[in-house]
């Protein structure tokens, strides 16, 4: 069954990266909302390609966006705006997961409206956590959500708090914890791996 995902920040690298990924299994995941603040054009380009449901801008770059979609002949994409747009789209009834990659504060807000609503978060936000990582995982776990993954800040994690695994893949270039990581979900278990090392297993959870 296809997952729907919700982008915040589709414009950064992060959020381009997403769309590589989802492009290479389009039976699995579809794009339902993209968000981005000030690269429009390269938004209306992405709705073009994606066809989302919804795009998020500021306010003041609606009209821009909606000119842009009109010249392409794109009448079905729904235009929100402002952090309410992006609440609405981290916690919209027909979203599965959100990616988180909004840089800086502004991202807190839409972050907590997925976890209370139950969604699978891909954390790309490291100042979420920096400014309020216990009420994160609180609300999480509250919610009664399975896995909390983010990344940015190059440390590699893989915690199981109650019911709720946190996990940080770390980094594959510029580890700040002294070795470089990945981590690999399948199977129903999250492997993370030394890759410096022979591909030796540092850490291990099953998910149930």
């Amino acid at each position: 069954m296809s997952q729907s995902v919700s982008i915040l920040g589709v414009t950064g690298s992060i959020g381009l990266s997403t769309l590589k990924v989802l492009e290479q299994h389009p039976d699995k995941y579809s794009v339902f909302a993209v968000t981005a603040y000030s690269r429009i054009e390269e938004l209306s380009q992405i709705c073009k390609q994606y066809r989302p449901k919804i795009a998020v801008v500021p306010a003041v770059r609606v009209d821009e966006l909606n000119q842009l979609l009109q010249a392409m002949n794109i009448h079905d994409i729904e235009i929100l705006s402002g952090e309410e747009g992006l609440i609405a789209v981290s916690q919209h009834t027909d979203v599965d997961v959100v990616m988180a990659a909004i840089v800086g504060a502004a991202g807190l807000l839409p972050t907590l409206a997925a976890v209370k609503a139950g969604k699978r978060v891909l954390l790309a936000n490291k100042e979420a956590l920096v400014m309020s990582g216990d009420i994160m995982i609180q609300e999480a776990k509250k919610f009664k959500a399975d896995i909390l993954i983010y990344g940015h800040t190059h440390k590699k994690e893989l915690t199981k708090y109650d019911s709720l695994i946190v996990l940080n893949p770390g980094s594959t270039s510029i580890p700040k914890d002294g070795s470089r990581s990945v981590a690999i979900i399948d199977s129903g278990k999250i492997v993370l791996i030394d890759i410096e090392n022979n591909g030796s297993i540092l850490s291990e959870l099953y998910i149930k």
